[in-house]
């Protein structure tokens, strides 16, 4: 067992054996048993408790009446060959390993390999000490290969004093047989001290045979051979040598190119599973995660589909995991963002999510979505001359946020989808997915009120998954003004409401309000606050408040260090860019709270205008030519306006 237990670090493989990231649509019994062996022993030995051993009884029964063989047991019970080893119509030999034997195997494994994934890598070390006819310690003398019914060769060896050990496959000694002929109706055991290991002990996922050479060069080429000889556990569909000479002329010759790496490596890891995957455990329809980043689907009836790929060489078995090996390479599907390109049903979503600065965000491989995506004609139901407003720098972060509020983290695909459910979007804001009695997939407002439906599911990406989307998801600032604002800024709401300007700052705009909180107001000298809210003197806090306006949307990330801006005041303002905002010599605490008509940026102190400020202007003065940005927007937010209301 020497070799066993440094080979790959197997105590701690088997603890981390299935993905973490599992699937629900993956059946129940594929999941790992949270049972612990000696439960598991205790249960078999009150099941066949006080079973008597006789020559009547059969190889199952003989190895039940022996306390000392109780973890043999129920391992026998966990392969599901009990029927096997009580056939009366096959005589077999039995080396059976005692409890002590499975003892020494290393913390763990045992617990593992009687769990569903592990079935084919259990069944096939029983059978290795399994063979046919009935070979008692008489016919035992001398060294012999034997073959085992899992068609491999064990090597029995007959010492000068006639006691039978074996060889392990790597050439070194494996124990002895300590009890000789049991006799069974159906065969003979010999118990041994050591479970014997078969071939697939001393091989990862990467020791496979010569018709997968073209696989394993590529897996050194991309670096991948050391993560794969690791503990893993892994399964691999293995593409075939035929496999990989079936791309189209000079694909392979491509791949292998260094220069290609990155591609070389997404295709390879498209290939492979975290977890132990026999097929025995596979279930048809099956969407799973691979490595990649991307899904692959399973299909199984006459055999195992993967994506267009058959399995034509199942379960070869490995210590890190197993290999199905398949008839045709498997080429990852594009990012979320190359999807989107792809379709022309899609190309005014293409040209907002560049405009918005997504592209990496919505590529990302380490990061899967759900992205809800507006088809044109969705984009094209919004107010004329919108969408031209919003890809323009005055308005990216509003673009963005309605992007982002199509998207929520995570891979969601439509049979996930069975009732509805509020989904936390990426901009923060919960949407609320509905599932209608036909299946149906919709979408409710902010305000309540249905918007729109998705019409085509399911688009994989290797980074989610897309679902169209007939209508633009509206985010929460659609439904606010600049006068709209947290409660910190109550005090900032009443002297608006005092001045007469709620009304002015809830139009069309657009504005940009630097707006002071409660504690700024508060830090006013005293008597301050208290005189300017006094009726009488309405003009003064008129001028106050419109120095703190600008006309035009100015998101922080297109104001500029030094820029000296004019207000609805009048009066300018000077902004500062550092590591932070400032507007005069207060800083901004809350920067780009979005609003239907414009902006609003939080700041610490209440800006007071200079002395010979006249009058404010009786209409919005415009400022966006301080920054060097169109005022577009502000003919066309009107039509954002109509189009909420008329939601």
């Amino acid at each position: 067992m020497n070799h066993l237990r440094s080979h790959h670090k197997i105590g701690l493989q088997v603890k981390i054996f299935w993905p973490k990231n599992e699937r629900s649509n993956w059946n129940d019994h594929t999941k790992p048993s949270k049972m612990k062996f000696t439960s598991a022993v205790l249960a078999s030995m009150a099941f066949f408790a006080s079973t008597a051993v006789s020559q009547t009884d059969n190889l199952v029964e003989v190895v039940v009446g022996r306390t000392d063989l109780a973890t043999l047991a129920v391992a026998v019970g966990a392969a599901d060959l009990i029927d096997t080893l009580s056939d009366p119509a096959v005589d077999f030999t039995l080396f059976g390993p005692n409890n002590d034997a499975f003892a020494d195997l290393p913390e763990g494994l045992l617990d593992a390999l009687v769990t569903a994934p592990w079935v084919l890598h259990l069944t096939d070390i029983l059978l290795y000490h399994v063979t046919a006819g009935t070979i008692l310690a008489a016919d035992l003398t001398e060294t012999v290969n034997v073959t085992m019914a899992n068609s491999e060769l064990l090597t029995v060896t007959v010492g000068t004093d006639g006691g039978v050990g074996f060889i392990n496959g790597d050439g070194n000694p494996n124990g002895a047989v300590i009890e000789t002929d049991l006799l069974a109706t159906n065969g003979v055991l010999h118990i041994a001290d050591s479970v014997l290991l078969p071939s697939f002990v001393y091989r990862t996922v990467v020791s496979l045979p010569a018709q997968y050479s073209t696989l394993l060069t590529a897996i050194e080429l991309a670096g991948l051979t050391e993560t794969l000889m690791g503990d893993g556990p892994f399964t691999v569909f293995g593409p075939s040598n035929a496999a990989f000479a079936a791309l189209p002329d000079g694909t392979l010759a491509s791949l292998t190119d260094p220069a290609n790496v990155a591609d070389l490596t997404a295709i390879l890891t498209y290939h492979v599973l975290s977890g132990v995957f026999p097929s025995v455990i596979l279930t048809d329809g099956a969407m799973v995660p691979t490595l990649n980043g991307a899904m692959i689907t399973i299909g199984v009836g006459d055999g195992v589909t993967v994506n267009d790929a058959t399995v034509d060489l199942p379960n070869y078995l490995a210590l890190n995991g197993i290999v199905h090996g398949i008839d045709a390479v498997l080429i990852p599907p594009p990012n979320l963002v190359e999807v989107v390109v792809g379709r022309t049903d899609l190309a005014t979503l293409a040209t907002a999510v560049t405009a918005a600065g997504l592209i990496d965000t919505l590529s990302d491989p380490a990061v899967d979505f759900t992205l809800f995506g507006p088809n044109n004609d969705a984009f094209a139901d919004l107010p004329e001359g919108l969408l031209d407003a919003l890809v323009t720098a005055p308005w990216v972060l509003h673009l963005t946020d309605i992007l982002l509020y199509h998207a929520t983290a995570g891979t969601i695909l439509a049979a996930d989808l069975t009732e509805t459910v509020n989904v936390t979007m990426v901009n923060g804001e919960l949407l609320t997915v509905t599932v209608g009695t036909d299946g149906g997939v919709g979408f409710i407002n902010g305000d309540g009120n249905p918007n729109g439906a998705v019409i085509e599911t399911d688009l994989l990406a290797t980074n989610g998954v897309l679902h169209i989307a007939d209508s633009v998801l509206l985010p929460s600032f659609v439904y606010r003004t600049v006068v709209s604002l947290p409660a910190q800024y109550s005090t900032l709401l009443t002297a608006i409401e005092l001045a007469g300007l709620t009304e002015t700052l809830m139009g069309d705009g657009p504005f940009t309000v630097f707006g002071p909180s409660n504690a700024a107001f508060a830090a006013l000298p005293d008597g301050t606050l208290a005189s300017l809210t006094d009726p009488a003197n309405v003009a003064d806090l008129t001028a106050i408040l419109t120095y703190h306006v600008l006309s035009g949307v100015f998101p922080s990330v297109i104001l500029t260090d030094g820029a000296m801006v004019p207000t609805l005041n009048g009066a300018m303002i000077t902004i500062g860019v550092g590591d932070g905002v400032t507007v005069n010599d207060a800083t901004v605490d809350l920067p780009d709270y979005l609003a239907l008509n414009g902006i609003v940026h939080g700041i610490d102190a209440v800006l007071i205008p200079p002395i010979e400020t006249g009058a404010p202007t009786a209409a919005p003065t415009d400022t966006s030519a301080a920054f060097g940005v169109s005022a577009l927007v502000a003919k066309i937010v009107a039509g954002l306006f109509f189009a909420v209301q008329m939601v």
